[in-house]
């Protein structure tokens, strides 16, 4: 399970996996760093080709609404 959160503060999207002891920021395996993006629509369309998100509340990097894939 995925979703989008998103940090007001710096104005980008990360997206988060459900795992086994909660929630975890997805690294681009390319250069080790968080996957992140500077919109929402880019930020769905990854959630989109990989699977379906629900939404439920975050701290500083709040969830987005579902991406309605």
């Amino acid at each position: 399970m995925y979703r989008v959160v998103h940090n007001t503060v710096v104005d980008r999207y990360r997206i988060e996996k459900r795992e086994l002891l909660g929630w975890n920021f997805i690294i681009d395996q390319a250069t080790g760093l968080y996957l992140e993006f500077s919109d929402m629509d880019q930020a769905r369309a990854w959630i989109c080709e990989h699977t379906s998100t629900t939404s439920s509340p975050g701290r500083r990097w709040q969830v987005v609404p579902d991406c309605g894939c």
